[in-house]
């Protein structure tokens, strides 16, 4: 029975609830934190307590146990353990190295209580082989470089090195240098933060080596067409190493990626980063720039005459190309560049149609090789119409590379229980490019180890001393076609919000399908599957695409949009309803007939060819005079500048 609240001093006739003294209530385990919600009418005790005494941070999830608490006289179930328990590091922890749900906790209480969950790469977080002296300790003080970290607006990446090499100059000179489509965020959130935090992951290494502060705005390139922005200011902060295992499951904020799965740049919400931050001071600071030859494992680096004084050093990149020498002072070999600073569209436009197959021997860039036949050109409105379901493979660019070479497609030892039906489409996901690749059939059964030697390079020799991706089968190129962002709106569509890796559904398989089929050169004219010809509906010649966007005047200007926040809000405080800021401005500046003002960009849903133009949101101005553009040109800025202050307030 329920408690009265007003214990035996009640006075209600007939009350049906139960009357006790106050001290043989159970005490309130909200009010125990430091408030609750009910205030005097609650039908539990009380107790006052010192500020010291309470938790430093309060949870009102009534489901959770606290210590053996009960409700109405039964204690409160806790939570069974499943995938999700302990995948990440407890705030109360890091903040005290103690937490007030102790045991009951549902976050990991150090790196050993550390549970990756599932990871679709999980053998490559595995890192006992890497040298480490900190391994599994989180016991440094927490010295953290900022007092006000609770009220200072800090903005959080993570930034990927190729290797430990860069990170010791990046740490000597005080620079970095970070792809060009990086550059725009990074500058607004500079502008609008107190801080800006760098997190550097070596990803062949599976770990982070260290933190740094943004001390000034990327500068502008020369070079409109350089992969990467010039050299930046840093100030560096701490030298560690946390294992990339440690934080897999913490996911970054705009494209949701797992920190475990994602080899590229990214930006951290605000509460993740802050999390970084108390876990990466949490861990001993390691000098592993003084130990670099163990600490670089498999990634060589020694001086050519074995003085520390020589100028240069032999350099065997990430790739596995032939060694050439770097200055000493040379942040990044060409090699990471060609590889790592390019955006995925970037990667697609070698030229030609194909991305199917790789070639090394270029200096480090997809070389791609035409193996068409005229059996395999096929192309139709609707290139598959079967009721078979298809399958997409993941693996990071390296091991996409191997498995063009080899024509062999390689899964993980969970996955030996999969199912790949002949003469039905598999696509690829590159995890690390962020494209996907199509369309193959597969050529033979899946089996066991069917090269053995695949992949070792990248994984290590697997159980049994074979592969560490034994499932095996071999596959053909069904049909040649270029490469798909992974963010292009009618790919999202045709997943159907679904993961871009492993078994998919039959209606996605078909969607994806004549998706690539749409897009391959060698759709026009041809016959699909069905039998079917691809008739008025298909896209050939000029039509198989709109051309990039060309302003109708004379005058042209491209205005940056550098606002931090949701996409959604951005569009709608520059845009208005149906685009009526913009309408409304050209109206007031002119007409239509003189003015013309376009976003552009990612996120702007303006196609340019297949997708969006893969730059930062933008406006494109145009005019009929060049005194009209500069007026325009700084109305849009003032529209920015009101959008950016409007949304900052609204977030603050």
């Amino acid at each position: 029975m329920k408690p009265c609240k007003h214990g035996k001093l009640c006075k209600i006739k007939n009350c049906p609830l139960k009357h006790v003294a106050e001290e043989e209530l159970e005490e309130c385990q909200f009010y125990k934190q430091g408030f609750c919600c009910n205030g005097p009418k609650c039908a539990r005790r009380h107790k006052k307590r010192l500020p010291e005494e309470c938790p430093v941070e309060a949870t009102f999830d009534t489901h959770i146990n606290f210590s053996g608490a009960t409700q109405f006289g039964k204690k409160i179930k806790t939570a069974q353990p499943n995938d999700n328990f302990k995948v990440t590091l407890c705030t109360h922890w890091l903040q005290s190295i103690s937490c007030p749900f102790n045991e009951d906790c549902h976050y990991a209480h150090g790196e050993e209580e550390v549970n990756e969950g599932y990871q679709p790469n999980s053998d490559f977080l595995q890192d006992s082989d890497i040298y480490d002296p900190t391994a599994n300790r989180m016991d440094a003080p927490l010295e953290l470089p900022f007092t006000n970290l609770s009220t200072a607006k800090i903005s959080y990446f993570i930034l990927q090195s190729p290797d430990l090499r860069s990170l010791s100059i990046a740490r000597q000179r005080g620079v970095w240098a970070v792809p060009m489509r990086m550059s725009a965020e990074i500058n607004a959130s500079f502008r609008s933060s107190d801080h800006v935090i760098f997190f550097f992951s070596v990803r062949p290494l599976r770990g982070i080596y260290g933190v740094a502060r943004l001390t000034n705005l990327i500068p502008q390139s020369a070079n409109p067409a350089s992969p990467l922005t010039p050299e930046f200011p840093i100030m560096w902060l701490r030298s560690l190493r946390l294992s990339i295992r440690t934080v897999a499951q913490v996911k970054l904020g705009a494209s949701g990626m797992f920190v475990g799965r994602c080899a590229s740049d990214g930006r951290f919400d605000s509460k993740i980063g802050q999390d970084m931050l108390l876990t990466t001071f949490r861990k001993p600071s390691w000098n592993w720039h003084d130990e670099l030859d163990r600490a670089h494992m498999n990634i060589r680096l020694k001086d050519i005459s074995g003085n520390s004084a020589s100028s240069s050093a032999e350099y065997y990149p990430m790739s596995g190309a032939l060694p050439y020498y770097l200055p000493r002072d040379v942040l990044f070999a060409q090699d990471w560049i060609d590889r790592a600073a390019l955006t995925p569209s970037e990667k697609m436009s070698g030229g030609g149609a194909g991305y199917n197959k790789f070639d090394r021997s270029g200096g480090g860039k997809y070389q791609q090789q035409q193996q068409l036949s005229a059996q395999n050109m096929l192309s139709a409105v609707e290139f598959y119409t079967g009721d078979l379901p298809g399958f997409v493979v993941c693996a990071a660019s390296p091991v996409v590379e191997e498995m063009f070479r080899r024509s062999v497609f390689g899964l993980p030892p969970q996955m030996q229980d999969v199912t790949i039906h002949g003469n039905v489409p598999l696509f690829v996901f590159d995890s690390q490019a962020l494209v996907m690749l199509g369309i193959f059939y597969a050529d033979s059964p899946v089996g066991v180890n069917i090269d053995p030697a695949a992949f070792v390079t990248w994984g290590g020799v697997g159980p049994g001393g074979g592969s560490p991706l034994p499932v095996q089968f071999k596959f053909r190129i069904a049909l040649e076609c270029p490469p798909i962002s992974l963010m292009d709106p009618e790919l999202v569509t045709a997943l159907g919000g679904g993961n871009a890796m492993g078994a998919i559904g039959v209606k996605e398989t078909r969607a994806i399908a004549n998706l690539f089929a749409r897009r391959s050169p060698a759709f026009s004219n041809q016959k699909g599957i069905s039998g079917k010809s691809s008739g008025a509906g298909s896209m050939t010649g000029s039509s198989a695409g709109s051309s990039v966007y060309k302003p109708p005047f004379k005058f042209n200007a491209n205005v940056p949009i550098e606002i931090v926040g949701s996409l959604y809000d951005i569009k709608k405080k520059l845009l208005g309803t149906n685009a009526s800021t913009i309408i409304q401005l050209v109206d007031e500046m002119g007409s239509k007939n003189s003015i013309r003002i376009r976003m552009r960009g990612i996120g702007s849903g303006f196609m340019e060819g297949q997708s969006e133009i893969q730059e930062p949101l933008m406006f494109s101005v145009s005019a009929e005079s060049d005194l009209l553009l500069q007026a325009v040109v700084a109305r849009v800025k003032q529209l920015i500048d009101k959008a950016r202050g409007e949304l900052q307030m609204k977030f603050n």
